[in-house]
């Protein structure tokens, strides 16, 4: 196998570039081979050409350079994403570790966290991801990756027309009925004048606003165009959060006491009608079709330009710990 080998701070030690498995260009891989280099120094150094190369294949992974604690994560973020921003109108659990550095979605061990393009139906979404691996699995909890400019030809063109031609999609969230995250954890505040202004400006929909629950809709294109190359990409929660997305068991139970659009989220045409079912499986088969796995090594950090890749988590056993941080 051919490497490229890139320059580093201390010249005598070299980083290559290889892949994450034979035949598997995606992603780039940057092994520094254990030879101590500070990844922030070496990113520096070397930041313009990463930068291109990250526009090209959407996402990086950077494994066996010196980075062993929260601390040196957080230096990396700072240079690489720059200013962080706060999980807002998040739907999964997760924690603050640091100002900027939160744990990846803490969601049972046993279930597949679907692919996904980071908080796709927010005004502004995070352009960047960074992971850092902690602590991997025993088994299991792979990262899927999948380029959703690719994905998108992989789709039926009728199927895409219908969405533009009923104005996109949407997605309802109800808040405060016992299930999902609480107002407060989603948005920050629950204080209803502070809400109300959040959501005008956010463009979305109070549909209903009370003593400690909340109704809303917003509705957005499901095909966005990358903000640096104008690239189309696939980016949206369309099948994330179709209710036909719930496993069968929990979809059923949630049916006996309440009506599809009284559920935590659940998503529509962009008119309010509701998505076949068909159609969002003929979505997530592609999905399915366009992903990639790599398995987590201690220490790995992965790069990820959220307009440009999905991601997700496979189920596991044993420990798993993965930060996250998004800018």
């Amino acid at each position: 196998m051919k490497f490229n080998q890139w320059k580093s701070v201390q010249k005598e030690k070299k980083v290559l570039k290889t892949t994450c498995a034979e035949g598997q260009s995606f992603p780039p891989v940057f092994d520094a081979q254990g030879c101590g280099i500070q990844l922030v120094d070496w990113y520096s150094e070397n930041k313009d050409m990463l930068l291109q190369e990250l526009l090209t294949s959407g996402a990086l992974l950077f494994r066996r350079f010196s980075i062993s604690q929260l601390h040196d994560f957080e230096l990396f973020v700072a240079v690489a994403i720059g200013n962080t921003g706060k999980y807002i109108e998040g739907a999964t659990p997760r924690s603050a570790v640091s100002s900027s550095i939160y744990t990846s979605t803490e969601f049972p061990a046993e279930h597949e966290i679907a692919l996904h393009n980071e908080l796709s139906y927010v005004v502004k979404p995070p352009q960047l991801l960074s992971f850092y691996c902690v602590e991997a699995a025993e088994e299991g909890g792979q990262t899927q990756l999948a380029d959703t400019r690719k994905l998108l030809s992989l789709l039926d063109p009728d199927v895409i027309r219908e969405f533009e031609k009923r104005g996109g999609w949407s997605l309802n969230r109800n808040f405060g009925f016992g299930m999902g995250p609480a107002i407060s954890k989603s948005f920050g505040t629950d204080d209803p004048d502070e809400l109300r202004k959040y959501c005008h400006d956010s463009g979305i929909d109070i549909l209903h606003i009370g003593e400690g629950v909340l109704k809303t809709s917003q509705t957005r294109p499901v095909i966005h165009h990358h903000p640096v190359t104008g690239e189309a990409t696939w980016f949206n929660h369309v099948a994330f959060w179709h209710p036909s997305s719930l496993p069968k068991e929990m979809h059923e139970t949630l049916l006996k006491s309440f009506d599809v659009r009284d559920f935590p989220f659940s998503t529509y045409y962009g008119d309010g009608t509701e998505i076949p079912n068909d159609v969002i499986r003929h979505i997530r088969q592609a999905y399915v079709s366009s992903e990639i796995l790599f398995d987590w090594k201690k220490g790995d950090v992965l790069l990820i330009d959220n307009w440009a890749v999905a991601h997700g988590r496979k189920p596991f056993k044993g420990a798993r710990k993965i930060l996250v941080a998004m800018g």
